[in-house]
């Protein structure tokens, strides 16, 4: 018998739409055959871990559960004090709740992951948590007769 999978997302690619709609499984599953979960979206440059933290690790009584979908990151790790915390923040979550990150990035060969946002992404992995890439479509390369 396998563990539950952890409340915890991170998607990311260069698909844009496609990562936005990543945390949406996440939902459900954790959701189950409960009432829907409430989604509170924030972005990295405007939020801290301590935050992010104070949102999902309480449960609720009555009610789904909250979802706080964090998009772009990068902020929220751009040292190593900001990045332990926003990690602890990982294992605070509390039971019927969920956090998902979303990371949009530039599909083009020059671009550069931070090395933190690898981290993250990471500690999302090591903590059982849902870790997606999504990729843009690209046309079938175009052969000449």
């Amino acid at each position: 018998m396998t563990a539950p999978a952890a409340p915890l997302g991170y998607y990311w690619g260069d698909d844009s739409y496609t990562v936005s709609r990543g945390p949406d499984a996440l939902a459900a599953r954790l959701a189950g055959d409960g009432p829907p979960l409430y989604f509170v979206r924030l972005a990295g440059n405007d939020t801290t871990a301590e935050e992010i933290s104070e949102k999902v690790a309480t449960s609720t009584m009555f009610g789904g559960g909250t979802l706080v979908v964090v998009s772009e990151p990068a902020p929220l790790v751009s040292t190593k004090p900001l990045a332990a915390r926003l990690t602890d923040t990982l294992a605070a979550i509390a039971p019927g709740n969920g956090l998902a990150f979303l990371d949009s990035v530039d599909g083009s060969a020059s671009y550069r992951r931070p090395a933190s946002l690898e981290t993250l992404r990471n500690a999302v992995a090591a903590a059982g948590g849902d870790v997606r890439e999504f990729k843009a479509p690209r046309p079938p390369p175009r052969r000449f007769a």
